[in-house]
């Protein structure tokens, strides 16, 4: 009899401990677990730093440079220049006009595959301050979407033609988000066609920093260029592309921000 009473009193304490009723009468399991939905809480992911640019091997930051460029083709003789940049392993950039790009499509295409920078130097060469906003922006905007379709990479700056720039133009290439790059030494080869004055030009003035400004539709040009990359390379140059060139030297170049300025003509003179 003892027994049953203990064993009546252990079935009460356990029925005791299995439910709890609540004032609205519900009954929940005391063991019964719990889960509470927890309210997820967004962590802000931090806005990654760009790394530092970084150099390919080939191209040692403590190596002076110079940028050549070449502005107002292609043309028949921008072939003639891509031989000897590719025996001496040098690379340069080319300012090219849309509008001739159909002719000279596998020229750029080798350009660009060796390495070489292909950039704008407008849809067909008029000078900008003499342009309406609008048709400034369509010289600009068909440049690059033609060298687009060619090279697949659309450029991020531009030469105006004849270097001509105002605050009108700074303006604009700042919305639409180019640097503008003119030249730090001109050896004039437009004007004067002669491949050993462009060359003794050039090397009597060339330092590390120097973008020369040139042009790949003079045959004389071309053939300056024989004896001017071998020699510049010679006197402990590297040769890179401008937007190298004005990374690792210059700190690279905002929208709108020009670099360079005109020739002073009267030292050749």
């Amino acid at each position: 009899m003892k027994k049953f009473y203990v064993l009546l009193i252990f079935i009460i304490l356990l029925a005791s401990c299995s439910t709890i009723e609540t004032d609205n009468h519900s009954i929940v399991h005391q063991y019964e677990p719990i889960v509470i939905a927890s309210v997820p809480t967004e962590t802000p992911i931090p806005t990654p730093i760009p790394p530092a640019p970084t150099l390919p091997p080939e191209i040692p930051q403590s190596k002076s440079m110079v940028a050549l460029t070449f502005d107002d083709g292609p043309s028949a003789h921008t072939e003639k220049i891509l031989d000897i940049l590719e025996r001496y392993d040098s690379k340069a950039t080319f300012f090219v006009v849309g509008n001739r790009l159909g002719l000279y499509q596998e020229t750029i295409l080798r350009a660009a595959k060796l390495g070489n920078e292909i950039a704008n130097h407008s849809q067909t060469h008029a000078r900008f301050t003499s342009l309406s906003d609008n048709d400034v922006i369509n010289e600009i905007q068909s440049a690059s979407s033609a060298i687009k379709s060619i090279t697949g990479i659309s450029p991020h700056i531009y030469r105006p033609p004849f270097g001509a720039t105002d605050e009108r133009i700074v303006n604009i290439s700042t919305e639409l988000g180019y640097g503008i790059v003119k030249w730090n030494l001109d050896p004039l080869d437009w004007r004067d066609r002669d491949a050993d004055i462009i060359y003794h030009r050039i090397m009597s003035q060339v330092e590390d920093g120097s973008v020369i400004v040139l042009h790949d539709i003079h045959l004389t040009t071309a053939q300056a260029m024989e004896r001017v990359i071998p020699s510049i390379i010679e006197k402990g140059f590297q040769l890179v592309t401008v937007s190298e060139l004005l990374d690792y030297r210059y700190g690279g170049l905002d929208a709108g921000s020009i670099f360079g300025s005109y020739c002073a003509w009267r030292i050749w003179e």
